[in-house]
């Protein structure tokens, strides 16, 4: 059913592009229901996928050993509101599930020439983390709205709406800081800077010197407690060894095709969306959305086997998905040499696949029905 929703969800986006070409943005929101109802068919209505999964089920049916009081206040009152309309945790992921994909549609509201492969190889691309990482997912999307505001000058809002999103998950308060100078300055669009940078924090994602932070990790956490619990349960030097620095991750199933096809998919992205803002400086806040991506590819590569840090550094490079639809659709346009573009093809469809291959792997695929 999962593949079925998939299908159905990615054909949507495109219809949705097509209905909304020429829309007020009035219309291009009450259009937006039915790609966000086919988005809430394939994870809205998905059962137990994950320890997550099942952790937020319990807490919001009154089961879990945690209390609501243990986590951010806001995150508290909608639990309790969706509690007074329905007893089933359903509901509570319908409305999580919801968040993810509007906020990216309202992100893409002033891009809709590439406004369904956007979408699409943003749902494919989040397909695992969003299933899995549910309440910083709310957070995140939270947050997407609260950069698009502020790109538009409107602060106050933003402001507003970045404040929100920390009241729901408080780690999410760490992608913002580390977002807020991308307003000010421009520190990525050197293209031998950038490659430079890659190329060395490649190398240093190498475990070995990763475990070097060990020390550093373990002190940083004992000193800060953002989101309570959630944050400062990692304070352990066994934990930080093996789920932080990523120990523990050296059985996944991540094979040399995934190497290669990872650093490839931010080596491209870095050269092409290069190419890309030189050649067409117009679209909207291009530029921006190209050095977020940037700095997720550089910061991924730190962060790759690294749990916290790899939370971070995904929300940039989801932020920055749509800028691999300008590089697809326009690449001809680009004048991308052939073998460059089928490489970068690839990388997209591999990691795209292997998001979703995750799913099959870590979870039992599903459904409320089921």
């Amino acid at each position: 059913m999962y593949l079925f929703f998939t299908i159905c969800a990615l054909s949507s986006f495109f219809i949705f592009q097509k209905k909304v070409k020429n829309s007020t943005f009035k219309k291009y929101l009450s259009l937006s229901i039915f790609p966000v109802m086919l988005y809430c068919l394939a994870y809205g209505l998905r059962k137990g996928w994950g320890t997550d999964y099942q952790g937020y089920s319990n807490l919001f049916e009154g089961k879990s050993r945690l209390s609501i009081e243990d986590y951010e206040p806001l995150f508290q009152a909608i639990v309790i509101f969706l509690r007074q309309i329905s007893d089933s945790s359903v509901i509570f992921f319908v409305v999580a599930s919801a968040m993810t994909i509007f906020s990216y549609i309202y992100v893409l509201k002033n891009n809709r020439d590439i406004l369904g492969l956007g979408l699409s190889l943003f749902y494919l691309s989040s397909a695992y983390q969003a299933s899995n990482l549910i309440r910083y997912f709310m957070a995140l999307s939270i947050t997407y709205i609260g950069i698009d505001l502020a790109l538009r000058k409107k602060w106050f809002s933003s402001i507003i709406i970045l404040l929100v999103a920390v009241l729901i998950h408080a780690g999410i308060s760490i992608f913002i800081v580390m977002i807020l100078p991308f307003f000010k300055f421009k520190m990525f669009l050197n293209l031998k800077y950038n490659i430079l940078l890659y190329i060395v924090t490649a190398l240093v994602s190498i475990g070995s010197v990763q475990s070097l932070f060990g020390d550093i990790i373990y002190k940083g956490l004992t000193s800060l407690n953002f989101g309570g619990l959630q944050l400062i349960k990692y304070a352990d030097r066994d934990i930080v060894n093996n789920y932080i620095l990523g120990t523990a991750w050296g059985d996944v199933d991540k094979s040399i095709f995934y190497v290669i096809f990872n650093w490839l998919y931010g080596f491209l992205f870095i050269i092409l969306g290069h190419r890309l803002i030189k050649q067409m400086p117009n679209i909207n806040n291009i530029e921006f959305y190209y050095q977020i991506g940037v700095w997720g590819a550089i910061f991924g590569n730190i962060a790759v086997n690294t749990e916290i840090l790899y939370r971070i550094s995904i929300s940039f490079t989801y932020l920055s998905s749509f800028v691999y639809a300008y590089i697809i659709k326009y690449n001809k346009r680009l004048s991308i040499n052939p073998v460059i573009f089928v490489l970068f093809i690839l990388s997209v469809v591999y990691m795209c696949i292997f998001s979703l291959k995750q799913i099959y792997r870590d979870f039992d695929v599903l459904y409320i029905w089921n």
